[in-house]
């Protein structure tokens, strides 16, 4: 990741963090759901992967990643 991205965003990962923990630790609800920022997990790693690798990632319409065979199999 390019340091200019790092400092472009600096202050939002700070205040997402910050918000998050001052949720859990006070037993608020969080503003989005689990399930949610665990895809957003999946999606970077897919692109992380992607980068280094140079390959393609595939997803289906639900957010399933795909392997070669099962996307060949969808078409």
């Amino acid at each position: 990741v390019q340091p200019e991205y790092w400092e472009r965003f600096e202050d939002a990962f700070a205040t997402e963090a910050n918000e998050f923990c001052e949720r859990v630790l006070e037993d608020k609800p969080v503003p989005l759901p689990l399930e949610l920022g665990l895809k957003s997990l999946e999606i970077g790693w897919a692109l992380q992967e992607a980068l280094l690798s140079g390959k393609t990632v595939h997803f289906d319409q639900n957010g399933k990643r795909l392997d070669g065979g099962e996307r060949a199999a969808k078409l």
